[in-house]
C-alpha cells in the first residue's frame, strides 16, 4: 500500500462518489474499494460525514447526503399527499 494522507483520501472517495450515483458502500468495502488503512479509511470518512458529504446509512453503509436528501423528500411529499 502507496502512504496516502488524509486529504489525498477524502478526495478520491468524493470523486467516486461524484462519479458514481447510488453508491453506499461499508466501512469495509471503503477499505478495500480504495485500498485504505482502517485509520486512514475513517479518518477520511469522518472528514467526508463532518463536511456534510456523506451521511451513514441505517445499514451501515456511506452515501452521499444529496442522494439520501432527494430520497426523504420523495417520502415526505408522498405522505402529505395521503
Amino acid at each position: 500500500m502507496q502512504f496516502m494522507r488524509v486529504h489525498q483520501a477524502v478526495d478520491i472517495i468524493r470523486a467516486e462518489y461524484e462519479r458514481t450515483p447510488g453508491l453506499r458502500v461499508s466501512f469495509w468495502q471503503a477499505q478495500q474499494l480504495w485500498n485504505l488503512s482502517d485509520e486512514l479509511c475513517e479518518r477520511a470518512l469522518v472528514r467526508l460525514i463532518r463536511s456534510r458529504f456523506l451521511v451513514p446509512a441505517d445499514d451501515g453503509t456511506y452515501a452521499r447526503r444529496d442522494e439520501l436528501a432527494g430520497r426523504v423528500e420523495q417520502i415526505e411529499s408522498v405522505l402529505r399527499a395521503m
